[in-house]
């Protein structure tokens, strides 16, 4: 159902000409896999326990000290 809805917003999405139909279409689509997306986190991800991989702790460090270096810079005369 998920991967569906998620198909079918990307096709509407992907359109380059929209009509009053087709947006219509679109807007109906993203309120449906904003709801099915809602639904997955609260009845799927609480089944799975997930960890950082040691490169995504990496970069989040490297994000988090360039980010306090940034800070720290502008904040000195």
């Amino acid at each position: 159902d998920l991967l569906f809805i998620l198909a079918e917003w990307h096709a509407n999405a992907k359109l380059r000409m929209h009509t009053d139909s087709s947006l219509a279409r679109l807007r109906d689509t993203t309120v449906a896999l904003g709801a099915k997306l809602r639904a997955f986190v609260k009845n799927i991800c609480p089944e799975y326990t997930t960890r950082e991989l040691p490169s995504e702790v990496s970069a989040r460090n490297r994000r988090q000290q360039k980010k306090r270096g940034a800070a720290q810079a502008s904040t000195t005369p």
